[in-house]
């Protein structure tokens, strides 16, 4: 009687601390009035039994299920026979109990959870507590999915396991993709069914006709396949470092010439001055800049002039040197034509050869690396907040970097004219084309582009900002062959070699929550500048903006497999032109092949107009990906790019191209995992479905009795 009266007290005491544990937060009352009392008597049962072990179940139990584990998978208690969603998730309590336990530093001897430890490792481990680990997380991860199968619509078909249910759901989903601790690393296959489970205690039920082809049950959800930045394309700008063509007069200068300078050397450097003056009009109408610089090297070829030769006394040539040393191109070049000494010598280029070379050029072939390095935590906590598990707002952090390097083979055309300067009746200066052919010309690129994802949240959904700039280096040469009056051959050539500034911008993901489907949003949306000309001084600086915005049309998204349609409306600035386009994916696929790979990519149709030049440029593609795990993936793409209409020396070359990238995570690329882990993950895995289930212990991998036989 004196032990009864004893435990009502405590039972009693306990109760009154629950209540005001309660009253001191009243909002509990509203969600679970229930709760004051059973509160109470947890409080009560608790002073007066101490648990044989850290955790809602015994020693006993938890030995028990270990030999469950161990044994055959026919037997009727199996965690993969469970018939309803209270025993399925009982399963996974134990399991994750002794999961905890032999993942975590050996117990002393004194320990009840020695036992555990100690049968766990020599039963499902054959001693070995890594492959312990690796088992229980299969068994773990088979009765997640064996759960989710059994469609539990509310949190009430947990009954009392309930609470405790949710919080290892959460705790596992927190930490399952850190693939920092052993206890979580074996458990990502499960994230899928984990995300479906904690739905149904947000309300949402799980689907019971959505799940009829279900993964393997070592399958896990399709990995986060980080897409690539938008790519603009083949298509690059030749940078502007110094892009004046290169001019040339065929064969000797005019004997006019001859008479004006001392030597012939004097005479030939005038007339490549005078050519590369016409030169620059004809390329360069509105470059002020480029007009200073040409007029400086003529007068600087012109005052090589003898003093004693009569052109100094006549006015126009006066007039024509004056304007010239203060930049006047145009002026300079008019007041020549009107010297009438000069003017014979001008009137004999008619074999002035210029070299145009478009701006544009074509990436037949591209090869490129990617490293990444992705701050896991980082990264899982923005991933989890993506996937609806935590809400509100999502503080800025640093979730990878990445730097890329990419070799270039491109093609761009040019002309060779040949040109023979005039001057109009009412005195405009410019240039006869009495001949000529296209060109074709290459160079090659090596560019390299650190990159920076930041994630965060707008309006509460997940947001990633990339910034990333292109910088590198450029060579690149067109030539062609001439045939002088006197029947020799000459070959011409430009190009030019340096450093180069491409792409600089920032790309904004909006990635919206997992689940949002049949929906058409707003993917991205991004911009920046490529420069021209700042590496060059006698160049022409421009900024060359872009903008463009990603709408995608999300159509299925699954375990296995995703598609969307994205659509990319794109502006651009270039070279003093405006162009306007858009490109469209229709199909893009994300496919888990295997649970360890991952297919992605699909077609692509891009069209852009060039307002000011009228020409159209389009480009037909396809792109395929192999991603394997989060260690890296393979990205090839081709294509075929052409352009129609406007002046055919300023088109890009019409051509087959391709391209090939490789992307390393180099933390996950090297992780070393146990040799039993490699092993067991090398074994076939059975598969399962919607109405039957196998290989577990478990997940089809091998665990061995102490007597060895394989179980």
């Amino acid at each position: 009687m004196r032990r009864r009266g004893a435990y009502g007290a405590k039972t009693a005491a306990a109760a009154v601390l629950g209540l005001a544990t309660f009253v001191a937060s009243p909002e509990h009352i509203f969600k679970d009035p229930a709760s004051i009392f059973t509160s109470g008597v947890i409080m009560a049962q608790a002073q007066v039994k101490k648990p044989e072990t850290e955790g809602m179940f015994t020693q006993s139990q938890l030995l028990s299920m270990i030999d469950i584990l161990g044994g055959p998978t026919s037997r009727a208690t199996h965690p993969i026979k469970a018939n309803n969603a209270y025993s399925s998730a009982t399963n996974c309590l134990k399991i994750w109990q002794v999961l905890r336990i032999v993942s975590g530093p050996k117990p002393a001897a004194s320990s009840n959870n020695r036992a555990i430890y100690d049968r766990a490792v020599d039963l499902l481990g054959a001693g070995d507590r890594d492959a312990a680990i690796v088992s229980l997380s299969a068994a773990l991860n088979d009765s997640l999915e064996k759960t989710e199968k059994l469609a539990p619509k509310s949190k009430s078909d947990f009954g009392d396991r309930a609470t405790a249910f949710e919080k290892m759901l959460r705790q596992i989903d927190a930490g399952a993709n850190a693939d920092k601790e052993k206890l979580y690393s074996g458990l990502r296959p499960a994230r899928g069914s984990i995300t479906a489970l904690i739905r149904v205690f947000e309300g949402a039920p799980v689907a019971t006709t959505a799940r009829t082809q279900d993964a393997p049950t070592t399958s896990e959800a399709i990995p986060i396949v980080v897409p690539p930045m938008h790519d603009l394309g083949p298509i690059i700008l030749v940078d502007s470092g110094k892009k004046d063509s290169v001019v040339t007069i065929n064969g000797q200068p005019p004997a006019a010439f001859l008479t004006l300078f001392s030597s012939q050397e004097d005479a030939q450097g005038a007339v490549n001055a005078i050519a590369s003056a016409y030169a620059t009009r004809a390329n360069h109408p509105n470059d002020q800049d480029a007009h200073r610089t040409a007029a400086q090297r003529l007068h600087t070829a012109l005052s090589r002039v003898p003093d004693s030769r009569e052109v100094w006394q006549s006015p126009n040539f006066q007039a024509a040197m004056r304007a010239l040393q203060a930049g006047d191109l145009d002026s300079g070049l008019r007041e020549l034509l009107n010297d009438p000494r000069f003017n014979a010598a001008m009137n004999d280029l008619s074999n002035l050869y210029v070299i145009s070379v478009s701006q544009r050029a074509v990436s037949v072939m591209r090869a490129g690396l990617t490293i990444r390095y992705e701050f896991d935590q980082n990264l899982q906590a923005f991933e989890e907040f993506r996937r609806g598990t935590k809400k509100g707002v999502f503080q800025p952090q640093v979730i990878w970097l990445a730097l890329a390097l990419e070799y270039s083979y491109y093609v761009m055309n040019g002309q060779l004219s040949q040109l023979r300067p005039v001057q109009g009746a009412s005195g405009e200066l410019g240039l006869e084309r009495v001949g000529g052919r296209p060109l074709r010309g290459s160079g090659h690129r090596l560019g390299i582009t650190p990159q920076i994802a930041v994630g965060t949240s707008f309006w509460g959904q997940p947001t990633e900002i990339i910034l990333h700039a292109t910088a590198g280096y450029d060579q690149s040469k067109i030539q062609a062959t001439i045939q002088n009056e006197n029947g020799t051959t000459e070959r011409l050539s430009t190009g030019g070699q340096g450093m180069f500034i491409g792409l600089i911008g920032t790309e904004v993901r909006f990635r919206g929550k997992e689940g949002d489907i049949n929906t058409v949003r707003v993917e991205n949306i991004g911009g920046g500048i490529v420069p021209t000309g700042i590496l060059d001084r006698d160049a022409t600086p421009r900024a060359n903006p872009l903008g463009y915005i990603t709408f995608s049309g999300n159509w299925a998204e699954s375990n296995k497999l995703t598609l969307r349609t994205l659509l990319t409306p794109q502006y651009s600035y270039f070279l003093e032109e405006h162009r306007a386009g858009a490109q469209l994916k229709p199909v893009d696929l994300t496919m888990q092949a295997h649970p360890d790979w991952t297919l992605y990519g699909g077609p692509s149709f891009r069209y852009e107009y060039n307002i000011n030049g009228k020409v159209s440029t389009y480009d037909v593609g396809a792109s395929l990906g192999l991603r394997y795990k989060r260690k890296g993936a393979l990205e090839l793409g081709t294509g075929y790019v052409f352009e129609k209409g406007g002046d055919e020396s300023q088109r890009i070359p019409s051509t087959v191209y391709g391209s090939v990238n490789l992307t390393l995570n180099l933390p996950e690329l090297f992780m070393r995992e146990p040799a039993t882990k490699r092993k067991m993950e090398a074994t076939p895995k059975k598969t399962t479905t919607a109405t039957t289930t196998a290989g577990t212990a478990s997940a089809g991998t091998s665990t061995k009795t102490k007597g060895g036989e394989s179980k």
